[in-house]
């Protein structure tokens, strides 16, 4: 089962599996509003954080169950492209499931 893109021509998915997503929800859970994690990081829809870049949001932001779904996208083909690029600089290959796991760790 392919989660996410397996090469990098596939990269950029423009869409989630429903699978991939209930798995991200059951570990981070789903908030509409911004709010702080246990470890006291603002954090908003399906645990994104200011960290990735991909959309930036205070304390007061509110966001839909779609925006959130388009957040997740946008870290996750981010995170795809980091782990792309490092394992090409390596000159590594992995299958798909290692891949997935580290794009999504």
């Amino acid at each position: 089962m392919v989660l996410l893109a397996a090469t990098p021509q596939e990269a950029n998915v423009d869409t989630i599996s429903q699978e991939l997503l209930e798995h991200i929800e059951d570990l981070e859970g789903f908030s509409t509003k911004a709010y702080k994690d246990v470890n006291g990081v603002l954090t908003i829809g399906f645990g994104h954080t200011n960290a990735t870049g991909t959309f930036k949001f205070d304390e007061d932001t509110k966001i839909s169950r779609e925006k959130a779904e388009a957040i997740l996208l946008a870290d996750l083909n981010n995170a795809q492209s980091v782990v792309e690029q490092r394992l090409e600089n390596r000159n590594l290959e992995v299958n798909d499931e290692v891949k997935n796991y580290m794009i999504l760790v």
